[in-house]
């Protein structure tokens, strides 16, 4: 029984079709619902953020709650392009390269957003800071394109499987 069915207009009859594997379709809409969360928590965090006289402060405001949907709504929609591709094989490369460097670079700008509160006097230990934090996202991603590559790859050997 699939986890959340019908919604064809949101992607999830998508990967109910047979040409997507039940790894694969579990997998894929743990990492969809994952994602917004996380965008709309970013949005949502970087819009709350104040500086105070003590430091940097989450202050909630009227931008909080959009800069939440506008998270949300970018991390699923960029999921639905890739279940889209993943069923129709089309020659979109170009369009999803752009929408993926775009959604990476935003993705990475978020670490240099709080950087404006910072004074001059620690801005190198900052600057240390943010380039650690960016190798770390780097190193990350590069963890999960290789476990992606494997899983696809272990998929794709043992081919159709009756269940």
């Amino acid at each position: 029984m699939p986890l959340i069915s019908g919604g064809g207009g949101l992607g999830w009859a998508v990967m109910d079709r047979p040409e997507i594997s039940p790894n694969q379709r579990d997998f894929l809409r743990i990492v969809r619902i994952a994602t917004a969360i996380a965008f709309g928590f970013t949005g949502g965090v970087l819009a709350a953020l104040k500086n105070s006289g003590s430091g940097l402060v989450l202050q909630f405001n009227i931008w909080v709650i959009p800069a939440i949907l506008i998270g949300a709504g970018a991390a699923w929609a960029y999921w639905s392009f890739i279940l889209t591709r993943l069923v129709r094989r089309q020659a979109q490369q170009k369009r999803f390269r752009i929408y993926t460097v775009l959604l990476a670079v935003a993705g990475l700008l978020c670490f240099l957003y709080p950087m404006r509160y910072i004074t001059r006097g620690s801005m190198s230990e900052a600057i240390q800071g943010v380039v650690l934090a960016l190798i770390t996202v780097g190193v990350i991603g590069l963890l999960i394109w290789a476990v992606a590559r494997l899983l696809n790859r272990q998929d794709r050997d043992q081919g159709p499987t009756d269940l």
